[in-house]
């Protein structure tokens, strides 16, 4: 199938459903209403799931087409989608059990490994800081299964201000080309990234949110690429590289853990403390994304242009977010 063909019939169908977000949210029950914790002020459809998964599974579908994807990993990356999609649509609409959720998604992430074993499973990760590879094993598993869980809960945390997933997912592409000098972006452009690019023109004028189901299927999309760069580059591409480009996220996910599991004994309740959270309440919608963006980009700009360890690159990122996130609190 042509990849321009496909394209079109993505834009087409992305611009259906989001011109009717309001009938599609009133009919399957998927509306965000205002609560306390909520930056928005009028009842917004949670389709941004809806929207994205004909994308999503168009893009792996295309890759199948290919022969980037054999047969198993194709079956692998449809099941898990799914899987991810109808857990964030009945969230969306039933607001489930954060622990109910986790267990799911957990257990969806083991089969999806099994399935596409041995080639996104596969055990051993390089770090270059110890310019080696280290054998995981069957540890593998666990460890990627529980990086992935939190890395969903920590992509859903930044979820909390118009745009600033879709763009930070767009920001991970970004990275990764940066870190790897290698251009493998021509599907992703075309599939991917002009979707999202709609979607953050609409979701700006709160036509839509993502919602859970949306979230989960951007955690998707930086899980392939991810696991798709390591593939490439036959298992030497630099773990390190994967810390710092989420960092940010992975830094403010823990700092609201912590501040959480002090004040309430509770680490999964909503608030507005986020980082992004205070970079809106200080700067706006749209300085906020640029603020956050620019913070996320630069461990991804200190070990692309100059000669730093990546210890050192992560503990000045970690000092540079609290010393921003202190002074936006201020």
């Amino acid at each position: 199938m042509n990849i321009i063909f496909l394209s079109f019939i993505n834009i087409v169908i992305v611009f259906y459903l989001i011109i009717n977000s309001k009938k599609i949210a009133n009919f399957f029950l998927i509306n965000d209403k205002p609560k306390k914790t909520s930056v928005h002020k009028k009842t917004v459809p949670l389709t941004g799931g809806i929207i994205l998964i004909f994308p999503v599974l168009s893009f792996f579908y295309f890759e199948y087409l290919a022969n980037n994807l054999y047969l198993r990993e194709f079956v692998g990356l449809v099941f898990i989608s799914n899987i991810f999609f109808l857990i964030g649509f009945f969230d969306d609409r039933n607001n489930l059990f954060a622990i109910t959720r986790i267990f799911l998604l957990l257990f969806s992430v083991i089969i999806f490994f099994l399935i596409t074993h041995p080639t996104f499973f596969f055990e051993e990760i390089y770090l270059i800081s110890l310019d080696k590879k280290i054998n995981l094993g069957f540890l593998f598993l666990i460890l990627m299964s529980l990086i992935i869980i939190l890395l969903q809960n920590a992509l859903n945390l930044v979820d909390g201000i118009n745009c600033l997933l879709k763009l930070f997912s767009i920001f991970v592409f970004i990275s990764l080309i940066l870190l790897s000098n290698k251009y493998i972006l021509d599907n992703y452009l075309l599939l991917i990234i002009l979707p999202l690019v709609i979607m953050i023109i609409f979701n700006s004028k709160n036509y839509f949110f993502l919602g859970s189901s949306g979230n989960s299927l951007v955690t998707i999309l930086c899980l392939y690429i991810c696991l798709n760069y390591n593939v490439e580059f036959d298992g030497n591409f630099p773990f390190e590289n994967y810390i710092i480009i989420f960092l940010i996220p992975t830094i403010d996910m823990l700092r609201l853990f912590i501040i959480r599991l002090y004040t309430h004994g509770k680490i999964l309740l909503k608030d507005k403390n986020h980082f992004h959270h205070n970079l809106y309440k200080k700067f706006g919608t749209f300085n906020a994304n640029f603020f956050y963006l620019s913070i996320c980009f630069f461990p991804v700009l200190i070990i692309k242009f100059f000669s730093i360890n990546y210890f050192l690159c992560i503990i000045l990122t970690i000092f540079l977010f609290f010393f921003c996130n202190y002074l936006v609190k201020k």
